[in-house]
């Protein structure tokens, strides 16, 4: 069977996409698992709890796009989230 390559120009990005992803669900477990909270729902605010919509669930641009703040209560969103993605 032969070995299949793919070119640089697609394997870098969807390789930068696939890690996103994965960094944001890494995110979800390292915040909700030692605080014993379910990893059904929506994710929140750590201030003032707002579900967050679906805009500002995208990872890395999201927080590029809202300059590191809350888009409603305005508190800043640490950038550790965001390293880890």
């Amino acid at each position: 069977m032969p070995v299949m390559i793919l070119p640089s120009a697609i394997a870098l990005p969807l390789f930068a996409v696939l890690g996103i992803v994965m960094g944001s669900f890494g995110n979800v477990f390292i915040e909700r698992l030692p605080a014993s909270v379910s990893l059904k729902g929506r994710s929140s605010c750590d201030h003032c709890h707002q579900v967050l919509r679906p805009w500002e669930l995208v990872p890395v641009f999201s927080w590029l796009f809202l300059r590191g703040k809350c888009a409603r209560c305005g508190t800043t969103i640490p950038f550790r989230y965001t390293l880890i993605e």
